[in-house]
């Protein structure tokens, strides 16, 4: 099969495409997947660049790649939910056996049957990102009609975290360049600000959630804005936040760190919204396999609109 294989950590340039990849085989509790879509998430370029390689080993070669959208084409003894023909989405939970490839196994519970109003790109683009986003809110305490600060709404994250707002009929402000205020209220937001030109600290008002879908904003920074029962949530680790984040559970404000969870019913969840049209995904731009390298420093260069999806023959 073909896939884009690292054997070792670097650049974008270690991404190798091999032609003769042996096609993996299920174990009891997994499935074969022939692959029509995966997405590049920032987690991707982070473990080819050896940024995590506390987590993701030094075992070579890998395949990268969590996002997929594909059809099944091979069960374990042990699968009672899909069967072959199924179109499913999901996300991986392995370093090393990614989607980058023509094939793959995966676990029966981190898939769920795909949408049908949803083509293979446009749901390989949801399941990380769509779930952090869910996770996230929840993570938030969200039950609706609240006032919502989403720190990078036209990102990967920050696009779904605008639409889940909204569909719990919040009022929502987000963040952005100047060529995504328009994008932003196409989204949903009721407000948007120019980060290049504002920041947290010149904004007014409260709010009951402000979620930082990009990890650089610190606590201290928002602590004025939140509602006294606020909460804040950032998808990335930082020393600044540290202590606040060991403080929350004293503190009628909370501060967290969003601890993704890969939960079939999330990506259910988010399945019933994607059929209603209550949301969708936002794609910037398709890349062919045979461009990984190319999809990569896109994603590295910043300033992706939604998600960067690969399209897979």
């Amino acid at each position: 099969m073909l896939a884009a294989l690292i054997y070792s950590y670097g650049s974008a340039d270690v991404l190798e495409l091999h032609t003769e990849v042996k096609i993996p085989e299920p174990a009891e509790d997994e499935v074969l997947v022939r692959v029509k879509a995966a997405s590049v998430n920032p987690a991707d370029w982070k473990i080819r660049r050896g940024d995590l390689k506390f987590i993701s080993g030094i075992h070579f070669p890998k395949i990268l790649g969590f996002d997929l959208a594909g059809e099944v084409v091979g069960i374990g003894s042990e699968v009672s939910r899909l069967r072959v023909g199924d179109k499913v989405f999901g996300e991986l939970d392995s370093f090393s056996q990614g989607s980058y490839a023509q094939f793959t196994v995966v676990k029966e519970h981190l898939l769920a049957h795909m949408p049908a109003n949803l083509s293979f790109e446009q749901c390989a683009a949801v399941p990380l990102a769509g779930v952090s986003a869910l996770q996230g809110l929840y993570a938030a305490n969200l039950v609706g009609e609240q006032r919502v600060l989403v720190l990078g709404g036209a990102g990967g994250v920050g696009t779904f975290v605008v639409q889940l707002a909204k569909a719990f009929s919040c009022e929502v402000t987000a963040s952005a360049g100047p060529g995504n205020q328009i994008f932003l209220k196409e989204l949903g937001a009721n407000f948007t600000f120019d980060y290049t030109c504002q920041t947290v600290r010149d904004l007014d008002g409260t709010y009951d959630i402000i979620f930082d879908t990009v990890g650089k904003e610190e606590f201290a920074h928002c602590q004025p804005l939140l509602s006294k029962k606020g909460r804040f949530v950032t998808t990335l680790p930082q020393w600044a936040n540290a202590g606040s984040h060991l403080l929350s559970p004293f503190r009628r404000q909370k501060s967290k760190v969003l601890l993704l969870r890969q939960r079939l019913k999330d990506l259910q969840f988010l399945k019933k919204l994607l059929e209603k049209d209550t949301i969708h995904p936002v794609i910037d731009r398709v890349y062919p396999l045979e461009e990984i390298r190319e999809a990569h420093l896109y994603s590295e260069n910043g300033h992706v609109r939604g998600k960067i999806v690969i399209s897979i023959s």
